[in-house]
């Protein structure tokens, strides 16, 4: 009897242990479920004060992933979040050979280019440098490369509008149409903060499938609504050329708009890859015509 007593109290103790058990396991659970899309977004800016980029960022992206199918919300944050720990310089070293490369850009693309490679040695996740990277390869019409390169970041990292565009842009140059009109059907131009270059892009489609009429058009439009951006101007006096018109006037439009580029400007049209880089192009064309002077 004195036995049984004893076995009962062992059972009956181990059935309590075993749901106390249960009973911490399930608020751990508890716990674990009800943490928020904000509460990772502050512990990936507590990473990256810690400079554990990477690890802040796989937590941003594997938590986009899932509320991307649920919560539009918490995805557009999220996706933000991402972009922001993403193009933020963690060494004073990396941000200068950036500049440095931003700044040798337009008179000295692959020393440029070798600068940019420098800087993403040293903050290999850094998106800034990595679009950098890619305007200038397709600035050197290395363009399939660029393309390659820019979906594979797609792939690995939430769907942000400057790596749609560098795609799109990367089409065009390798000559890809489809893939651009891909990218394009995806485009929001409500929302879009980069309008202007999907503009620009549009236009060297439309040359490029020798669409001149209409991109004549749209080009003047665009004058109209960003009438210091060069790159509209030069477009005109392409399709201009190709319709047997007088394009003199706006050859000599953007010639003067390049020289007259402030640093701010250049800046601000960052996202261009051709950025003024087809002036000698132009000139040589209105040297011909005795026009420098339009």
């Amino acid at each position: 009897m004195a036995r049984f007593r004893i076995y009962l109290m062992a059972l009956l103790s181990g059935v309590f242990l075993s749901s106390t058990g249960f009973a911490r396991n399930k608020a751990f659970a508890s716990i674990v479920k009800t943490e928020t899309y904000q509460d990772i977004i502050e512990k990936a800016f507590a990473l990256s004060l810690q400079k554990d980029r990477a690890q802040a960022l796989t937590l941003l992206n594997n938590a986009q992933r899932i509320e991307s199918k649920r919560n539009p919300k918490a995805s557009r944050e999220l996706a933000h979040a991402f972009e922001k720990i993403a193009t933020s310089f963690f060494s004073d070293k990396a941000q200068q050979l950036f500049e440095l490369g931003v700044s040798m850009r337009s008179t000295d693309p692959q020393l440029a280019l070798s600068k940019m490679n420098e800087a993403l040695k040293l903050e290999p996740e850094n998106l800034l440098i990595l679009w950098g990277v890619l305007r200038i390869q397709i600035q050197n019409n290395d363009c399939n490369s660029a393309l390659a390169q820019a979906k594979k970041i797609l792939e690995n990292n939430p769907d942000l509008e400057e790596t749609r565009l560098l795609i799109s842009q990367a089409a065009v140059c390798a000559g890809q149409f489809e893939t651009y009109l891909q990218q394009k059907a995806l485009w929001d131009e409500k929302h879009s903060h980069l309008l202007r270059h999907w503009r620009m892009l549009e236009l060297e489609y439309l040359f490029k499938t020798a669409d001149f009429s209409k991109g004549l058009t749209q080009s003047l439009a665009q004058q109209k609504l960003d009438p210091v951006f060069p790159e509209s101007f030069y477009w005109a006096w392409k399709f201009q050329f190709e319709l047997k018109q007088a394009p003199e006037v706006q050859g000599a439009k953007y010639v003067n708009l390049c020289k007259s580029l402030s640093v701010r400007q250049a800046r601000e049209y960052l996202p261009e890859p051709q950025l003024c880089r087809r002036s000698l192009e132009v000139e040589t064309f209105l040297k011909k015509s005795n026009n420098t002077n339009l």
